[in-house]
């Protein structure tokens, strides 16, 4: 477990200096829990979510044992992996934490919807709970476990991240900070950094959907951390109409008035569909300083060079879907959008063409 904090924080500390933005070397682990600074500090609950993929689950946990201000709890759902992932993250988590009995803990809305549920309490008092989903109903539903859970564990806010993300030690702080720093805020996002291209953003908090022309784009998309920042936040804001899924903050407020992530998504759209259904209620914020990196793709094998067809059906799927619950005006472009993709992905990948 040494060893492994210690590469996890050497791979944060690389990817940090390789763009300019220190890492405070000094980081204490076993003195979390007497920082007197963070008395005050909201209570944040990270959700991650596995699907096969054990090692890039562990690293974005570790990532988070080594944030400076101490989750109030991390809950892992295993969305009924095919291998043995369930088994691999147990095995950790029992290596660098102490199991408990929830039976002992009175914890009666556990285990949740038939779900398997082990529960581990960490040295610097971190509360860690494997939830083994009885079924994979997609991404929205193995998340929505999740934020059931966090907001009956008492958390004010869950932080769900794709678990192929590696997090700064700043990000947790810096998000819930700029998350409750408004009390119109609802959802909150990050400063999302390509994992293998270092300096590379791939999204600065979220994106904007325009709901005529079925087009989506990620803000900051391609632009270099330093040219990224040079954008106040408010900026940023006023110009994206939904946070990025690999890495949302969001109130425990969002979750009761919006509601939970619609499971008609089985995967990609769900974060659209909540910032429409979330109706302008609440704000959506950027935390500049929350660094998040993303290996892009690592459990959807979306986007490669070689292109995954169900990962393609399932993007197009939820597309359709978001525009015929929020916007069927605009099916009729949308449809020859996806027919377009269609043709030129048709034709690089059996034909060798580039169409320009």
């Amino acid at each position: 477990m040494i060893v492994l904090k210690i590469i996890i924080q050497n791979m944060i500390e690389t990817h940090l200096a390789s763009i300019g933005i220190g890492l405070n070397k000094q980081i204490e682990l076993n003195n979390h829990t007497n920082h007197s600074i963070f008395k005050h500090m909201k209570k944040i609950s990270p959700i991650v979510l596995n699907y096969n993929n054990a090692k890039d689950t562990i690293e974005c946990v570790s990532s988070l044992l080594l944030s400076n201000t101490t989750p109030h709890s991390i809950i892992i759902i295993d969305n009924k992996s095919t291998d043995a992932s369930c088994a691999e993250i147990t095995e950790w988590l029992v290596t660098i934490s102490h199991p408990v009995d929830i039976e002992e803990q009175k914890t009666p809305w556990l285990p949740t919807s038939g779900s398997q549920v082990w529960a581990f309490t960490h040295p610097l008092n971190i509360r860690i709970l494997l939830v083994a989903a009885k079924s994979n109903k997609g991404y929205a539903a193995g998340n929505n476990i999740g934020l059931s859970i966090c907001f009956k564990e008492g958390a004010d806010a869950a932080w769900i991240l794709n678990n192929d993300t590696i997090v700064a030690p700043d990000a947790l702080r810096a998000m819930s900070d700029k998350l409750f720093s408004q009390p119109h805020y609802g959802l909150c996002g990050s400063c999302v950094l390509y994992y293998h291209i270092k300096d590379r953003v791939q999204c600065r908090s979220g994106g904007k959907t325009n709901y005529w022309t079925g087009l989506s784009r990620l803000n900051g998309n391609g632009q270099t951390i330093q040219t990224a920042h040079e954008a106040l936040e408010q900026e940023v804001e006023d110009s994206i109409n939904f946070i990025y899924g690999a890495s949302v903050m969001l109130t425990q407020s969002f979750y009761e008035t919006v509601g939970e992530m619609d499971e008609d998504f089985f995967l990609y759209c769900e974060e659209q569909d909540w910032a429409c259904r979330n109706k302008k209620r609440f704000g959506l914020a950027y935390a500049s300083n929350a660094i998040v990196f993303h290996k892009e793709g690592a459990t959807t094998g979306w986007p490669g060079s070689k292109g995954n067809l169900r990962s393609l059906w399932l993007i197009t799927r939820s597309r359709v879907l978001l525009f015929r619950k929020h916007a069927p005006w605009s099916l009729p472009v949308l449809f020859c959008g996806i027919a377009y993709a269609g043709i030129r992905l048709l034709a690089r990948r059996f034909f060798s063409v580039v169409i320009h």
